[in-house]
Formats: C-alpha cells, structure tokens, sequence
C-alpha cells in the first residue's frame, strides 16, 4: 500500500514529535471576500494541538467551524501557476493569495496534485508572474547555504515576508528517505509551501515539516526534483537560475515578490 507523505512522516515519527508547518488554523466565519484581515487575537490555534480532548472540544468536532490555514506559495510560471504543499493548499473549498502590501485576496484553484510527496500546484487569477528558477535537481551537499522565505504564523509575526537562513544536514530526510533533504534554516508554522533557496538563486526543495519535541532546527523540504516532474505532467518548461552565487541579501531581494502567503478554506 502507497502512503503520502504526510502519513508516513506521521507514522514515523509517532504523531507527537512532527509538526507540519503549515501552523496555524483559524477558528473563525469566512470573510465574504475583497481585504483580507487577520482575525482577532485568540482566535489561532496551532494545527497540531496539545490541548486535552474535552466534552467541549468533541462538540466542536462534530459541528466543526469554518477554518483557514495558512501557508506558503511561490511562483513556478509566468501565468499564475504557483506551488506549495498538498498539506496547505490540496484539500480546500476555497484558496486564496494575498498580496501583503494593500491586502487584496486574489481567488486561485487547484490544478496539479501529489499526495504521496506533499505537493501541490494551483493558478492564481493574475495577469502575469514572476517565477523563481527550479535547479534540475537536488544538488546541493551538507553544508552549503540555504535561505526561505514566507510567512510564519501571520497573526503573532505580522503579514511582512520573512526570511530565514541555514545550511543542508543531510540529503535525505526521515529515516533516511530520499525525498526529502534535512536543513536547518529556522521554520515555523506558516512557512509550509515555502521555498528552499540555494544562492545560485535556484529552486532546491519546498519546506514541508518540521521534528518536534527535544531537539531544535531539524526541518524537512521536499526536493525539487517531485515539484519538476508534476510541472512536466502539465506540460510547463521551468528555467533553470545562473551558475553564479549571489549573496543572501540579493537572493531576497531578487524573489521576494515571487512568494506569496496562501489561504485556504476547509
């Protein structure tokens, strides 16, 4: 029997001890569309919680809200196509991406799914993008630099893009599985979807989850090599970046606007 990804990441780890960051559930009505407004404080929890089960909560269950996850995407092509993680964006009865700077929600669909990898593609209702560069394949070695960007926890950390940096540990990934690769670079809930940047500006893997309990900065991306075969499924030609490295300030800055911060309705 195929399990996803995700179901084997659970299953490996025991449930407790990883954490898909995708992070932050939202208990609340869903805006009837236009500004998107981050909800009232209180109102997140995180996606995997270590409350207790209560008689209040297994109400809850049975007439469950409306929620919003939120997530990380980035742009793949120069017509709307963007990725992120099956576990953000797969499953929902409405996506959306928001531009941070005026707020405005620009309503996108789901065109292309793996399940088994964690991955999904969806095309955004907007004129023209700017795609980020995929590598050809996962090539980097344990040590070399990455960065991400993308959007941790909206409500606590702000809607303003962060990023983050740290090195490869290992090219594999859970018990050793070979499509994922292990870095180190500071993730929190929210950057799911995410992309792993090496300095030659290039696409290397998607952010998907990270180990929980006593341990710190043991995080996982899916490698790109999964995100360039469901690309080529649809018939979409990724560019590859340049052979030159370029410093972290100038990576951000060259992709910044190529990612976005994902909604979605469940």
């Amino acid at each position: 029997m195929r399990f996803s990804l995700a179901i084997a990441i659970i299953a490996a780890l025991l449930i407790p001890r990883v954490a898909f960051t995708d992070g932050v559930v939202v208990s609340v009505p869903t805006p009837g569309g236009g500004q998107y407004t981050p909800p009232p404080a209180g109102k997140w929890v995180p996606y995997f919680s270590d409350q207790p089960f209560t008689p209040d909560r297994q109400q809850e269950q049975r007439r469950p809200a409306p929620v919003i996850i939120s997530g990380t995407g980035f742009f793949v092509s120069d017509n709307g196509l963007f990725a992120t993680n099956y576990h953000v964006a797969g499953e929902c009865s409405r996506v959306v991406i928001i531009n941070t700077g005026n707020g405005r929600e620009i309503p996108a669909r789901l065109v292309q799914a793996d399940g088994v990898n964690d991955l999904a593609v969806l095309r955004a209702d907007v004129p023209r993008s700017t795609p980020i560069p995929l590598a050809f394949g996962f090539n980097l070695k344990p040590g070399e630099d990455v960065l991400t960007l993308g959007y941790p926890d909206p409500e606590r950390m702000g809607l303003q893009q962060k990023a983050t940096f740290g090195l490869v540990n290992a090219a594999t990934g859970i018990q050793d599985d070979p499509r994922l690769c292990q870095v180190d670079l500071p993730i929190q809930p929210g950057n799911s979807g995410g992309p792993l940047l090496s300095l030659k500006g290039e696409v290397v893997g998607i952010v998907t989850a990270r180990l929980k309990g006593d341990v710190q900065n043991v995080n996982y991306a899916v490698k790109v090599d999964y995100l360039r075969q469901l690309l080529e499924k649809r018939g979409v030609a990724s560019q590859s970046g340049s052979d030159n490295k370029m410093s972290r300030p100038e990576v951000v800055e060259a992709f910044k606007n190529s990612v976005v911060l994902v909604l979605c309705w469940q």
